[in-house]
Order: structure tokens, then sequence, then C-alpha cells
């Protein structure tokens, strides 16, 4: 993780090495919760 400063913005960035995200699950990667694997609930091993 790497943070810093560029034209008064506070920027983030995040590398992954896992398997990745599917084009099509982006733009929700930030919403509360969300998860791109449906199969993965808090009673079969999630962390909500």
């Amino acid at each position: 993780m790497k943070t810093y400063e560029e034209d008064h913005k506070v920027i983030l960035e995040i590398s992954d090495t896992g398997i990745g995200i599917k084009e099509e699950n982006i733009p929700y990667i930030f919403d509360r919760f969300y998860r791109e694997d449906k199969a993965r609930t808090r009673e079969s091993g999630g962390l909500d």
C-alpha cells in the first residue's frame, strides 16, 4: 500500500497479487460489505 498527496488530494494505491477482480465488479469494490465471491458468507468464513 502506498499513500501520497498530489494536487491537494490524498492518493491511496493498493496492489493485489491475488486472482484479481472481474472487470464488471470494479465499480462496486468500495460499496460497504461488497463481496465479489458470492459463495463467501459469514457462515462459511467471511469476515463481516
